[in-house]
């Protein structure tokens, strides 16, 4: 009984932490905004073949962070002519697509039955680098549904695949998302290992989104952990990626972390 009360307060805590952090899409509001409307541009003079296929479902994904079941609609708008043309791979990015809609709006059976026909298209057609994104995502899933040590298996495939290919963009997402996956499951240490061999990917990327989230990320464990300087220090470079990039949200957080600690500081 103590267990699972214990559990129940520290994803009270969790929760903010998670919903800020578990996405990987790129930039800042303004940016993406431009790109929403330079696709839905691009959309009006497109023909109906292969791009206007890939032109949906990109607009489709450019939506998420704000309307999930616009990305819905999009995709499938998408799948309708990816299916008319007999494009497989187009329909594996549309399943992809609307996964990740169909997670970002909570139906997370939809999302896992899409991420999983993706990935036996990305199987089929031998695209390991996006079989290696099909896994995550549907561990990210498995995640949210709170079913872990499946969720942990396809991390691992996905880890696995990436890390063959050396694709290290999707394998840092993997990396994160099983740092998720250990605060889930309140092993903090494992997080902080996670956290850190991605921030590594991303440095090697270049993704300053991908740092900032994860900076914040570490941040975060650390003041749980208590230990206020090593989360003072993620939190400072947190800060600093999330401004380079004009990730306004992970420079709220970034302070907001930063204030706890002066706080506790100051209580000492």
């Amino acid at each position: 009984m103590c267990f699972f009360y214990n559990i129940f307060i520290s994803l009270k805590q969790l929760l903010t932490l998670i919903l800020l952090c578990i996405s990987f899409a790129a930039g800042a509001q303004a940016k993406r905004q431009n790109l929403r409307d330079s696709l839905r541009n691009a959309l009006t003079y497109a023909k109906e073949d292969t791009n206007m296929v890939k032109l949906l479902y990109k607009v489709g994904y450019a939506l998420i962070d704000s309307s999930p079941r616009q990305t819905i609609r999009y995709a499938k708008q998408a799948l309708e002519l990816a299916q008319k043309l007999g494009d497989t791979q187009g329909m594996a990015g549309v399943y992809t697509t609307l996964g990740l809609g169909y997670s970002d709006d909570g139906r997370y059976f939809k999302a896992l039955k899409n991420d999983k026909l993706a990935l036996a298209i990305n199987r089929q057609v031998g695209d390991l680098q996006n079989e290696g994104g099909s896994l995550c995502n549907i561990g990210n899933v498995y995640c949210k549904l709170f079913r872990l040590n499946k969720a942990l298996v396809s991390f691992n495939d996905a880890k696995a695949v990436l890390e063959e290919i050396q694709y290290k963009p999707f394998l840092a997402n993997t990396i994160a998302s099983t740092g998720y996956l250990y605060i889930k499951r309140i092993n903090y240490a494992q997080a902080i290992e996670c956290f850190k061999q991605a921030i590594e990917l991303y440095k090697a990327a270049d993704n300053k989104h991908g740092m900032a989230v994860t900076y914040n990320s570490l941040a975060w464990v650390y003041f749980e952990k208590q230990r206020y300087d090593e989360a003072e220090d993620a939190a400072v470079q947190a800060l600093t990626f999330s401004r380079d990039d004009e990730y306004m949200q992970g420079v709220k957080t970034a302070n907001k972390t930063l204030d706890r600690i002066h706080a506790k500081r100051r209580k000492k």
